[in-house]
Order: C-alpha cells, then structure tokens, then sequence
C-alpha cells in the first residue's frame, strides 16, 4: 500500500536562541545557540515543546543574517535527526564540531519521546506504545520541515539532512517532502521501521505478549527492551500486525522524492544486524542516482568507529549543493 504525502504550506517558525556556549575546537573559534519552539499543542507538555541547538562559526547570532557577517562565504547547515536511543544533542553535536573545519553548521533537534521530550512513565528509550512510535516519526518530519524552512530564510549557502539509523529513516522522508534542494547523508539506515523491529535485532525487544489480541490503535500496543521471547508461532499475528502497520507509514519507498537525488550519500555497515542488505539494496534501487558506500563492522561498531567516514558523506553529499 502507497501512502500519500501532501506537504503543507510550512508557516516560518519563530526560534528565540540563546547562546550557551562559545569557545575554540581545533583551532575553529565556534558559537552554540539552543532554542525551542512547537508544531502541535495536542500532545503532552513534555513531548510537544521542541529543543534545539546550533552549533555554527563564531560570529554568527542566529537572530541577524549569514550575509551580514560571513559576506560571500556562508556557512552551509546540515539538520541531523537522532536514531534510536539518541538521548539530547552531545553525540551530534560532536559529530559536527570537526564539520565547522568545511564550513558547515549543525543543527540537531533532539527526538521527541527522548531526552527531556520523554512523557511521564517512560523510561529511557522504552516507547510505551506503537503509537508513540508512529508519533515520533509524525513529530520529527514536522519539526525538520520547519527547521529547514527556518535556515532556508538565513541566507546559509546550502542545507542538508543527516540521520543515523531511525534518524536516516526521518532525514529520508523530510528530504522527500521538502520542497527545497537539500543534500542527504543516510547513516546505517534501514528501507522501514519493519526491518528493524520485525526482522533485524530490535524484534527481540518488542513485549510480544502485549501485542497479542490487541488493536493497533488501542494506546496500550506496547515496546520494550526486555529481550523476552515468545515462541515464533504465537507472535506471529502481532509479528505480521505490527509489519502491517510500520511498512505502511515508514517505507520510504512510498515518500516522495527528494529534489537533488544526486547529493544523496547512503553509508551501510557490512555486516548489520539492525539493517540486512536486502534493505540496504533496496534503499538504493529506491535512490538509483545515489552514492552507497559500505564500512567495516556491524551497526553498533560502524556507529562507535566510522564517525570520519559519516562527516565524510555529510560533506560529499552537502557540496553537490553548495552554492559557489
């Protein structure tokens, strides 16, 4: 089934930033900007109020124009989506610090459901429902449509996206409604949530027995991450259920295209548990025009050890973009 995706007209968001940090890495002078802002009020006060930071060249107040203080070289901005288990900002923003070196700013929205977004009775990475689920996916698109309209009216020279995993998943779909021309570096990314929840590692941390002889849109569908295994014959109406529903809403295949299919870097790890190589082929028939590359180790090692080979792809992908 091909879900419709119709963009809505994106109403500017307002971002009041603050600065809380400034300093020099690497011999980069840099600024650290964090604001906060909503898309929709009917959710719980702690999922529906977004947080943000933005880490930039030293000299750029968020509030002005990039042509006021950097002239003809502006920076380039790239919004990087957190992947399961990504709690706040500390993992992005250290991947973008050495970024600054390319001229290239970070934005990281940090997920709802996690971090200081997690409601009340969660806890840590545990979502309490496959609604939540889908909620956070819902929320994340929204959010990253408005944070690019946002620095599309900055004057930065180019804009990307960059995601890790569920984080890749999200970056592809905001790519595919934006209307503008953004670059995409995919990181470990799986074609759908069902890979991973029905066929790769993290099915062994669903509680299958709360999905039994329920309906997916009760708010009791639960996810966690005890590891507990029920027999393969009993789980599989909420195995087949929940595949149902996740290949429905998260298949990127049914996502439009991006704009710039040519500045899409896909980076897999060779041998992932999370993501198998059927999924990585068919991200890339999905994207014919893209480049894929593959780094040693599995998921988790490729997240712990390639972070050169990732700031790598964000750059190769972000300057089929840049302006000259």
């Amino acid at each position: 089934m091909t879900v419709r995706h119709t963009p809505r007209r994106t109403v500017a968001v307002q971002l009041p930033w603050r600065l809380v940090d400034r300093g020099t890495r690497a011999g980069v002078p840099y600024s650290l900007y964090e604001s906060r802002f909503k898309v929709y009020d009917a959710l719980s006060s702690e999922v529906r109020t977004a947080h943000v930071q933005l880490l930039v060249p030293a000299g750029f107040d968020p509030s002005g124009n990039l042509n006021a203080t950097f002239g003809q070289q502006p920076p380039s901005c790239v919004l990087h989506l957190a992947g399961t288990g990504d709690h706040g900002f500390q993992r992005r923003i250290e991947l973008g610090f050495p970024l600054l070196k390319q001229n290239i700013s970070t934005l990281v929205l940090e997920s709802p459901f996690y971090g200081s977004r997690k409601p009340a009775g969660q806890k840590g990475s545990k979502l309490l429902s496959v609604t939540d689920l889908l909620l956070l996916g819902l929320l994340t698109i929204s959010e990253g449509l408005h944070l690019l309209h946002w620095a599309s009216l900055q004057g930065f020279a180019s804009l990307g996206l960059c995601g890790l995993s569920m984080g890749g998943v999200h970056s592809c779909m905001v790519a595919g409604l934006c209307p503008l021309d953004v670059a995409l570096a995919a990181l470990l990314t799986p074609r759908s949530a069902a890979v991973a929840y029905c066929d790769g590692a993290m099915r062994n941390a669903i509680a299958w027995s709360a999905l039994q002889d329920v309906e997916f849109d009760a708010a009791r569908n639960s996810i966690d991450d005890s590891g507990a295994r029920t027999s393969e014959k009993k789980i599989q109406p909420a195995l087949q259920q929940l595949r149902r529903v996740l290949e429905t809403f998260t298949d990127i295949r049914s996502y439009p295209m991006p704009q710039r299919q040519d500045a899409i870097v896909l980076v897999a790890a060779a041998n992932d548990a999370y993501v198998s190589q059927q999924s990585v082929a068919s991200l890339k028939q999905h994207y014919p025009n893209a480049t894929l590359r593959f780094v040693p180790g599995g998921h988790v090692s490729a997240f712990l050890t390639q972070k050169p080979a990732f700031r790598t792809a964000i750059v190769e992908s972000i300057n089929r973009v840049r302006l000259v």
